[in-house]
């Protein structure tokens, strides 16, 4: 007997039972979330990131806090003529190069960090965005940040 599945794309398949186990109380893993400041000023959300939180994203606003050590990251679903917007492409990175520069926050290592998402940042013109608290212990990254996120993602998902 065919099931109804057996016609519907893989993905809507894993999101329909991914939404039954979470409608049970189950937490389902998606995958570590990272983003990465590599030593060249630039900020590299990891797949799971991209895949949870940008589909629609077409820039970024960032922000520095220094009382709190953090920057949050803003997305945004249409581009601006602003130096305080940078631009992104879905997968992509956002040249921070200046941002990080300004506040002093270089990196002599590629480091990766866990973001926090928060709902309340941007008020109501934004669906949120990330905090990410320079503070915590950020994993040093020694391969392109991209290849290391994919394949921390592969091995974790093999075990």
């Amino acid at each position: 007997m065919a099931s109804p599945e057996d016609n519907a794309p893989p993905e809507l398949v894993i999101d329909k039972v991914a939404e039954s186990l979470t409608d049970e109380g189950h937490d389902v893993y998606h995958g570590r979330e990272f983003i990465t400041i590599r030593e060249d000023g630039q900020l590299a959300p990891n797949s799971t990131v991209v895949e949870q939180y940008l589909e629609d994203t077409k820039a970024m606003m960032l922000a520095y806090n220094e009382d709190s050590n953090e920057i949050i990251l803003v997305p945004l679903e249409q581009r601006f003529d602003r130096a305080d917007v940078y631009g992104y492409k879905l997968g992509g990175t956002i040249t921070g190069r200046t941002f990080v520069k300004e506040y002093r926050i270089e990196h002599d290592e590629t480091v990766r960090y866990h973001p926090e998402w928060d709902n309340d940042i941007g008020g109501d013109q934004v669906d949120g965005g990330f905090r990410v608290d320079l503070d915590q212990d950020g994993e040093v990254v020694n391969t392109d940040a991209s290849e290391a996120d994919s394949t921390t993602d592969e091995s974790e998902a093999a075990d």
